[in-house]
């Protein structure tokens, strides 16, 4: 944040500013990802293959976004200061943005549909007493069928035509390629898919997060019966395996004997850190207490970032049904927007007052509030398949497969968010602060504008993808109605939670004691 603001300084950051920042962000990223991926692991069942396939996913998926305010950038500095005309340097610098959105993209397949898949079952075969090849040979057999997916998923793309305009030859919007096509289509398809978790975990966590953040009261001696009830029940476990020892017989199969070892070295680990009484209270207790009040208002925070999201969704929706003109035929696809966003006018304002790279921090905590919702969805809801609950997440108590499916997750529902962000700031993502100026009246850039010869209105290359997406009438129907269901839920979510408020410390009390006698 310190470095954004710093550059929020100067008056008029340049293009290759933008891509310092950017630059600065990748290492950021790459570090947030690796921090959220080892907090969450257990530390006996950490292992290269996962823990690496694991962070890179997430970045790639993070990096997705925040390559949106570089394409923004270029796409609002089309000008030359100096001559009014059309900067000469602009198509080399939109050719470089679509190339990397292309290697992004294409990172995502490569690591949602073999690295992830390969990873698990790789991981799910070390526990077998066979040699190296034949776990390689045995999870790339499992992983396969991924590839068979998005591979068919992929050529379906080439041959798909996308309801899409062509570019003249002045390169005022540019028609797409077979590959771009594939590409464009796979990640629909897969946002598609991603709805679903979108629905859950994400419309679970916005109600969720900011209220946990804001109302709860952690003490020492919260903590401390925290940690004795882990300690308790990791102990029934031990006993729970010793006993499965005596009955059988003969010796604990490798699994059985690797989660003995594991219960017993937390119990230990657990031992050392827990006091016995409120008067031995550890240094990381009480720099928890300490920092609650800014976690207040930190959920605080969050809570108004949620709030802005689904009052910009609720604006655009009604607007898209309000004043769309094509209806079904475009997936309610609109000229301009009519209705007032509170995100896009925020992101306007920001590029008026030349502050380009504040954008990183906007769009940035957009995402990382998202990412935080869903993940703490997926931590009260688990990982689920269906209505299935595959695995649980806990800090420091996550198995690396839990993991590895919470990312594959996390990446479906940051392709719904590209997908969003037409909704979220419509004006701001397509055109970014661009304007036309007719009989000297100034007004913002429209669709229409964009394939007028003589007007500097460009779109942006996410745009343009997105754009290719959702007048798709399948997809546009599809993303629409999911708006108005995933608004739904939120309300839903929101009265479950006023209702059940009293009785969630009961159910996980009971939570604890059940997995205790498990």
């Amino acid at each position: 944040c310190l470095v954004m603001l710093g550059y929020a300084v100067f008056e008029s950051p340049t293009f290759i500013v933008g891509w310092i920042i950017f630059g600065i962000f990748i290492i950021l990223t790459f570090l947030f990802s690796y921090s959220i991926i080892r907090y969450y692991t257990d530390e006996h069942e950490r292992h290269p293959l996962t823990t690496s396939t694991a962070v890179i996913s997430l970045s790639l998926t993070l990096l997705c976004v925040q390559l949106i305010p570089i394409d923004i950038l270029n796409t609002s500095i089309i000008l030359d200061p100096q001559t009014g005309q059309i900067d000469l340097d602009y198509e080399i610098r939109r050719e470089t943005i679509e190339s990397v959105y292309h290697i992004l993209y294409l990172g995502l397949l490569v690591c949602g549909f073999f690295f992830i898949p390969f990873a698990y079952f790789y991981y799910e075969a070390d526990f077998d007493n066979i040699s190296f090849l034949s776990k390689i040979l045995s999870a790339l057999k499992y992983t396969a069928l991924f590839v068979i997916i998005i591979t068919i998923v992929f050529f379906c793309g080439l041959f798909f035509e996308m309801h899409s305009a062509l570019i003249n030859e002045d390169g005022l919007i540019l028609g797409p390629s077979a590959f771009d096509i594939a590409t464009v289509f796979s990640v629909g398809c897969i946002a598609c898919v991603g709805i679903l978790a979108w629905w859950t975990y994400t419309a679970y966590g916005m109600v969720n997060l900011p209220f946990d953040l804001m109302f709860s009261s952690p003490s020492n001696h919260f903590e401390i019966n925290e940690t004795q009830t882990r300690i308790r029940l990791l102990k029934n476990r031990i006993r729970a395996l010793q006993s499965k020892q005596s009955l059988i017989g003969r010796g604990l199969s490798r699994r059985d004997k690797y989660d003995l070892e594991k219960a017993q070295n937390e119990v230990g680990r657990l031992e050392k850190r827990a006091p016995e009484s409120e008067e031995k209270v550890p240094f990381h207790f009480k720099v928890i207490e300490c920092i609650h009040p800014i976690i207040r208002v930190f959920g605080f925070i969050v809570l108004l970032s949620v709030i802005l999201i689904i009052t910009a969704i609720v604006s655009t929706s009604l607007d898209m049904a309000l004043h769309s003109k094509c209806h079904l035929q475009c997936g309610w696809e609109i000229d301009h927007r009519t209705f007032w966003n509170p995100i896009d006018e925020v992101l306007f304002t920001v590029h008026n007052k030349n502050l380009h790279s504040l954008d990183y921090f906007i769009i940035g905590f957009l995402l990382v509030t998202i990412i935080l919702c869903s993940l703490a969805g997926m931590l009260k809801l688990g990982v689920r398949f269906a209505i299935l609950q595959l695995y649980k997440l806990q800090p420091r108590g996550s198995a690396p497969q839990g993991l590895l499916l919470a990312v594959f997750h996390l990446m479906f529902i940051v392709m719904v968010v590209n997908v969003e962000l037409l909704t979220f700031a419509p004006q701001y993502v397509t055109f970014g602060a661009q304007t036309i100026t007719n009989n000297g009246t100034t007004t913002l850039c429209r669709l229409e504008n964009s394939s007028e010869t003589g007007t500097n209105c460009r779109m942006t290359q996410i745009s343009t993808m997105l754009h290719q997406i959702t007048k798709v009438p399948f997809f546009g129907v599809l993303f629409f109605l999911g708006n108005w269901i995933f608004v739904a839920l939120i309300v839903f979510f929101s009265v479950l939670k006023f209702l059940t408020r009293n009785k969630e410390d009961e159910e996980t009390e009971l939570e604890e004691e059940s997995q205790g006698l498990l």
